[in-house]
């Protein structure tokens, strides 16, 4: 029997959870191709059937789930083991992977990365960036040990019994002009109804962002305007700083791409959203924990 690998149990872990193997190929990184040679090997290693095919589908035999339960808790093991051994010359040491998205505060978590190496000068943090819809399977999934997300009140993120979601920072959303509408904005704060015969940028797809922004504009009695259907922060600003369309910004979504062309003017009822940070639930390693400590101090610096 050949001997079975880390990759191989993380590939069965992720296809037990996500249900298909193209759901767990873009969770780990992976193409749906490298998912399925890594699963053939572990059939091969363990030397019984853990797929079977199901139309266009596979699904996980008896055998299989039984083994992606097992695998879950030798990957915790196996991290659990490395972090003890370690740490029997050091105090709080060894590496931590922490998933970012795109347009997560820079300032926040280079903050939080300088003061773990003040704190704990054996302690590495590491990032990977990581779709921000898709930050908790990452988690779940043991491609990272920590990481940052958003939740919004309309769209709250699921909360499985195996993962914990900490508020680090809620902020409120502003409405984001060009400074040459001045003239259209009388006083502040202002009712999001302002603008209802504006022209916006904003996301069209079916983003948690979209999603709570959708509710926003309901709430305010009118559908936005989408003229550009844009998802990314840094050139949705620019978009603004234009003078093309308005948009709705945090002031940490507003830091992206700070710039004195655009205006963040208040509104009365504003919808927020809160940073998070997320982590597998249980007993943590001193390391992620540390780490974990570290950005939650920094965070209350600035929330």
């Amino acid at each position: 029997m050949d001997d079975v690998t880390m990759p191989q149990l993380r590939a069965i872990v992720t296809l037990a959870r996500t249900k298909t193997i193209a759901a767990a190929a873009a969770e780990l990184g992976y193409t749906a191709g490298a998912i399925s040679q890594q699963l053939a090997g572990l059939e091969k290693a363990v030397g019984v059937r853990l797929l079977v095919h199901v139309g266009r589908r596979v699904e996980l035999t008896d055998a299989g789930l039984i083994l992606a339960r097992h695998g879950a808790t030798i990957l915790d093991d196996v991290l659990d083991a490395r972090e003890a051994a370690v740490s029997t010359e050091r105090s709080v040491s060894g590496t931590v992977e922490v998933g970012i998205f795109a347009t997560s505060p820079a300032e926040l978590f280079g903050r939080a990365v300088l003061l773990a190496g003040e704190r704990h000068p054996d302690l590495e943090v590491r990032s990977c960036e990581i779709h921000v819809d898709a930050v908790s399977g990452a988690v779940r999934g043991h491609v990272v040990d920590l990481a940052l997300g958003v939740e919004y009140p309309e769209v709250p993120l699921p909360r499985p019994d195996d993962l914990t979601v900490r508020t680090l920072v809620r902020e409120p959303f502003a409405l984001a002009v060009p400074v040459s509408w001045a003239g259209r904005i009388p006083t502040e704060p202002v009712d999001l109804s302002v603008g209802r015969d504006w022209p916006w940028v904003l996301p069209a797809d079916d983003s948690h962002f979209a999603v709570a922004t959708g509710h926003a504009f309901r709430r305010a009695g009118f559908e936005p305007r989408i003229v550009h259907g844009i998802t990314d922060t840094a050139a949705t600003c620019a978009m603004v700083a234009v003078g093309v369309a308005a948009t709705l910004l945090t002031p940490m979504m507003a830091g992206v791409r700070a710039t004195e062309a655009i205006r963040l003017v208040p509104l009365t009822s504003p919808p927020s959203r809160e940073l998070v940070l997320i982590h597998r639930s249980g007993p943590m390693r001193p390391s992620v924990a540390a780490a974990a400590g570290v950005i939650e101090d920094v965070a209350a610096g600035v929330s």
